[in-house]
């Protein structure tokens, strides 16, 4: 089901993807954040923690934020990243 999706919407559908090995959301963790959202599209910003993270790990978490917001909007951008020194250090404290 596609319709117009807020701010609000995309966070919550984001929220409810957790981290297989850590059992916490991406969101909290800081690994994902809704960035523009406009015509039917949202892009995403997924930030590892490690860019050298085993793949299958890497797809599993970027294919479980596309399922969370496909139903949502009409088309998904996710853009990976490395985190920052700071950003590495809350992950590592909420591990």
């Amino acid at each position: 089901m596609i319709r117009n999706m807020s701010k609000e919407d995309a966070h919550r559908a984001m929220g409810l993807v957790m981290h297989r090995a850590i059992s916490r959301g991406l969101v909290d963790l800081g690994m994902a954040e809704d960035r523009t959202m406009e015509s039917g599209k949202v892009t995403l910003a997924f930030a590892l923690p490690f860019l050298d993270i085993p793949v299958s790990t890497k797809d599993y978490l970027v294919n479980s934020l596309d399922k969370a917001v496909t139903d949502l909007v009409a088309e998904i951008e996710i853009r990976i990243a490395g985190m920052n020194q700071e950003e590495r250090e809350a992950f590592r404290g909420m591990e």
